[in-house]
C-alpha cells in the first residue's frame, strides 16, 4: 500500500523585499482602478455590484496590511 504524499508545512513567515512589496502594491492599485471603472457599469445592488464592492474592500485592506508590514 502506498503512503499518501505528505507536503512539508508552509513557512511560518514569508519575507519580501521592499521592491516586491512596492510592485505588489502598485499592481493592487491598478486592479482597484479597473474594478472602479467596472463598478460604474453595473447596479450597486446587483450580484456583480455586490461582488465588486467586496472585492474592492478586500483589496484595499490587503494593500494596507502589505504596506504596514513593510514599515520598519
Amino acid at each position: 500500500m502506498r503512503q499518501p504524499l505528505r507536503l512539508p508545512p508552509p513557512p511560518s513567515a514569508i519575507h519580501f523585499t521592499v521592491d516586491e512589496i512596492t510592485v505588489t502594491a502598485d499592481a493592487i492599485d491598478r486592479r482597484l482602478v479597473t474594478l472602479a471603472e467596472r463598478m460604474e457599469t453595473v447596479s450597486e445592488l446587483s450580484s456583480e455590484g455586490l461582488f465588486l464592492t467586496e472585492s474592492v474592500r478586500r483589496l484595499k485592506a490587503a494593500r494596507i496590511k502589505l504596506i504596514e508590514a513593510a514599515q520598519p
